[in-house]
């Protein structure tokens, strides 16, 4: 929402192309719904320690990768 509000204020030849934002703004609603989607299922369960499983690699990762 705030890049919308904020595009009226760029303007001339530093205007951005809206297809890539555009593509951005999708990409990131459709893995936000997919992680929604596993994820709900796992607490409703009662099986969010399974999620925990996946966020310690995936941390270690990130700390080695930075």
């Amino acid at each position: 929402g705030a890049v919308v509000l904020h595009l009226k204020h760029l303007g001339g030849e530093t205007a951005p192309a809206v297809g890539p934002l555009a593509v951005g703004a999708v990409a990131a609603l459709l893995s936000g719904l997919l992680a929604l989607r596993l994820l709900v299922p796992l607490v409703k369960r009662g099986r969010l320690h399974w999620f925990a499983v996946y966020l310690v690699p995936a941390g270690i990762i990130s700390l080695v990768l930075l």
